[in-house]
């Protein structure tokens, strides 16, 4: 960084690439997905914290009064405060208390649970590391320094100048002086007050005082007119620094797009891979079927989407490849229907219908809004990252319209990496990979917390390979909570009675009907009304 800021190369050392793994390292065991690494490649199969930099091995174990103490070997200086870890059949950490050690050198640390010889001992923390850390840390920064210069006059304000040197010029004039009587102001008399510089950041170095006649002013002025001019210095170096702001931005409507349906009218959509339970929705209170394929390489999706109709339409995966998308958009383009996106890569297409934008493109203020709707898109999903009141305001913008998430799970995490093909140590042939057809795929319960709650797994299957979407525990259910009148359901792992008992429910919130009771969904635990 300091090579930069001088603009210089910067020349990496082996000691500075060590320096900085011991602040935080995942073990450098992966090149990452640029390399093409995959699944197995890309997650640490132990551990996925700090691994600090290796510091040696151990010779020999044995207990002591419930402890154990373990004999080492460091390649590395090992320091008094050094924090260690023991790669034995448990991870296990301590502080190492004692002399400095060589390297080369051995020494003796105690832990808790049994080691074996030959377990390796990393350092997460570097003891002498962290005392030089925390010593630039708390030393001064150097002093700004400044010129100052005093000019007084009888009968004139008086002026203080101070000047940096590199940019900014300041003078400030403070009280009049007034005749002296007895000791008119000298360099030496004012020095003490104009170069007292004591709780900031500048200091001065050159002093001059310019006087014409013998005049005088107290010391609490000379304080207030130095406390002023170092506030104007202030104020004009941070002025020197400021950007300039951004020029205004005014989105030309890039396509034109099909009106919007007028705000007042109610609108409840369903999100569901069901395909063939959508007139089931529709009948059930939906107006509008967004259709989320789970194998988007489903040589029957053309067909799929043909059964649609111009009120339904397609969700785009989260991220794809280039290819895939555009074999998407011919689909779509073919099928005439709408789309809702889930990445900002995919607004540069030119989509046949209007659109939708889901959560996955972060509408948070007007100006994306704005862009949206330069783009031909009707209405977007509220992301729920926003806070209530966050969506409340931003929902009250007409164009486009917003769309409130009111029941389903949301999406947590988005993994590249298959977990089932991870615990198998599978590296190669992702695209291809056939365990989920082969009935050895994703758990149906999902990953388990320490606490028990189980997330469930959903898969995508793309060409590339399946993109795992980590969704959370329990559904989000709004209810009466909900607000606005453009609801979503997204459905996920429901029986397909409890997602149209869910539709109905919704279906009568929002459009005031008599609501219809939800006791059966409450006592297996699906709901819990007014989760947000």
């Amino acid at each position: 960084l300091d090579a930069a800021l001088e603009g210089k190369e910067a020349s990496l050392q082996q000691e500075d690439r060590t320096a900085l793994m011991q602040v935080f390292n995942r073990g450098g065991f992966t090149s990452g997905y640029a390399k093409g690494q995959a699944d197995a490649d890309i997650i640490h199969p132990q551990q996925v914290s700090h691994q600090g930099v290796p510091l040696g091995t151990v010779i020999s174990t044995r207990p002591m009064k419930g402890v154990f103490i373990s004999q080492i070997k460091v390649e590395r200086a090992l320091h008094d405060g050094d924090q260690l870890q023991i790669h034995s059949s448990v991870l296990q950490e301590m502080i190492y208390a004692g002399p400095e050690v060589p390297a080369g050198g051995e020494a003796g640390i105690r832990h808790y649970k049994p080691a074996a010889a030959g377990d390796k001992v990393s350092r997460l923390v570097d003891a002498q590391q962290m005392s030089q850390a925390n010593a630039a840390i708390s030393s001064p920064l150097p002093a700004i320094s400044l010129e100052a210069a005093l000019r007084v006059r009888s009968g004139v304000p008086a002026e203080l100048s101070l000047r940096d040197g590199q940019q900014c010029t300041v003078s400030i004039q403070g009280d009049v002086p007034r005749p002296a009587l007895e000791r008119p102001m000298t360099a030496e008399s004012t020095r003490a007050s104009i170069t007292k510089t004591g709780g900031t950041p500048y200091a001065i170095a050159n002093y001059q005082f310019d006087s014409q006649d013998a005049s005088f002013l107290p010391v609490s002025s000379l304080n207030a007119l130095r406390r002023n001019a170092l506030q104007a210095m202030t104020a004009c170096r941070l002025d020197n620094h400021q950007r300039a702001p951004a020029a205004a931005r005014h989105f030309q409507p890039r396509y034109s797009s099909e009106p919007a349906e007028p705000v007042s009218v109610p609108i409840l959509y369903v999100r569901s891979r069901d395909i063939d339970a959508r007139n089931a929705f529709l009948h059930a209170g939906a107006d509008h079927f967004l259709y989320t394929p789970e194998d988007y390489t489903d040589p029957e999706l053309p067909v799929h989407l043909g059964s649609l109709s111009h009120g339904d339409a397609l969700c785009l995966p989260r991220q794809t490849s280039d290819m895939n998308l555009q074999q998407l958009h011919a689909m779509v383009c073919e099928a005439g229907l709408p789309v809702l996106l889930e990445n900002p890569g995919q607004l540069h297409l030119r989509w046949p219908c209007h659109m939708y934008c889901g959560s996955g493109i972060p509408a948070w203020n007007i100006h994306t809004l704005q862009l949206l709707a330069s783009y031909g898109c009707i209405a977007f999903v509220l992301s729920p990252e926003l806070k209530r009141e966050e969506m409340q305001a931003i929902a009250q913008k007409q164009q486009p319209t917003a769309i409130l998430m009111v029941y389903g799970r949301t999406t947590d995490m988005l993994l590249n990496h298959c977990p089932e093909r991870t615990f198998r140590g599978l590296t190669k042939g992702r695209a291809q990979c056939t365990l989920c057809r082969q009935g050895k795929g994703l758990a149906e319960d999902g990953l388990k917390d320490r606490l028990g709650a189980a997330f469930p797994l959903r898969r995508v299957h793309l060409p590339e390979g399946c993109l795992v979407e980590l969704l959370h525990h329990r559904p989000l259910h709004l209810s009466k909570r909900a607000f606005g009148n453009r609801w979503l359901l997204d459905f996920s792992d429901e029986p397909l009675d409890v997602a149209l008992m869910i539709t109905r429910y919704y279906d009568a919130l929002l459009r005031q009907k008599a609501l219809p009771a939800l006791d059966l969904l409450r006592e297996v635990g699906r709901l819990e009304e007014g989760v947000e």
